[in-house]
C-alpha cells in the first residue's frame, strides 16, 4: 500500500549530467551577485548581475582547480556547450590542459600581435582625417611600442620629430577597448 521512493545515489549518471534545460537558462534572473546554474560534470552557466550568461567548465589540472571559458549564452546553445565541454574533458583525460591547447591553436592560426596590429592599423586609418598629424603619430607610437619588435607599425614621416616619452603600460588594452567601443576617449590620456 505504501510507496517507497528510490533515492538516486551520487554515482547515478543521470544525477551527474544534463540537469539544465534551455528554459531554465532563459528564465534565470539576474541577482545582486553572480550565481551558477549547474549542468553537471563541471559544466555551468554563470549568471551575472547585468543578466549576461557565460558558459564555464570547472576542471582540475596538476592539482589546481581551473575554469575553461566556453562562450556566451545564447550564442553558444546548451547542446553546443555540452559538446565543447565533452571535447575539453577528453583533452583533460589525455593529460592536456584545454586552456593551454586553445592558446596553442590560436597562436598557430595567427599571432595575437599580428591580429592586434591589423586592428590597430584599421583603427588609425578610420580616424586619420580627424587626427592632427602629431597626435596620429603619438597614437601610432604608443601602439607600436606595445607590439613585439618584429611586428612594429610603420612610422609616418609627415610630422617631424617623434615623441621621446613611451606609452603607458596598458596602452594596447586601452586602444583595443576604444576600438571595440568606437570611441576616442581612452586616447586622450596618451
Amino acid at each position: 500500500m505504501g510507496y517507497i521512493a528510490r533515492r538516486r545515489s551520487r554515482a547515478d549518471p543521470a544525477m551527474l549530467r544534463d540537469r539544465l534545460s534551455d528554459t531554465k537558462i532563459r528564465q534565470a534572473k539576474p541577482r545582486p551577485k553572480a550565481y551558477k546554474l549547474t549542468d553537471g560534470g563541471g559544466l555551468f552557466v554563470l549568471v551575472h548581475p547585468n543578466g549576461s550568461r557565460y558558459w564555464r567548465l570547472k576542471y582540475r589540472s596538476n592539482g589546481k582547480e581551473k575554469l575553461f571559458a566556453i562562450g556566451v549564452y545564447p550564442e553558444i546553445s546548451l547542446a553546443q556547450a555540452r559538446g565543447k565541454a565533452l571535447e575539453a574533458r577528453q583533452l583533460i583525460r589525455d593529460g592536456v590542459d584545454p586552456v593551454v591547447e586553445r592558446r596553442r591553436r590560436r597562436s598557430e592560426a595567427g599571432s595575437d600581435s599580428a591580429s592586434f596590429q591589423v586592428i590597430a592599423e584599421e583603427w588609425i586609418a578610420t580616424r586619420a582625417k580627424r587626427m592632427a598629424p602629431t597626435y596620429r603619430e603619438a597614437v601610432r607610437s604608443a601602439l607600436a611600442a606595445s607590439l613585439p619588435t618584429d611586428r612594429r607599425l610603420p612610422r609616418s614621416n609627415d610630422h617631424g620629430a617623434g615623441h621621446a616619452r613611451g606609452p603607458p603600460a596598458d596602452a594596447a588594452e586601452g586602444c583595443a577597448r576604444c576600438a571595440a567601443e568606437g570611441t576616442d576617449v581612452g586616447l586622450a590620456r596618451l
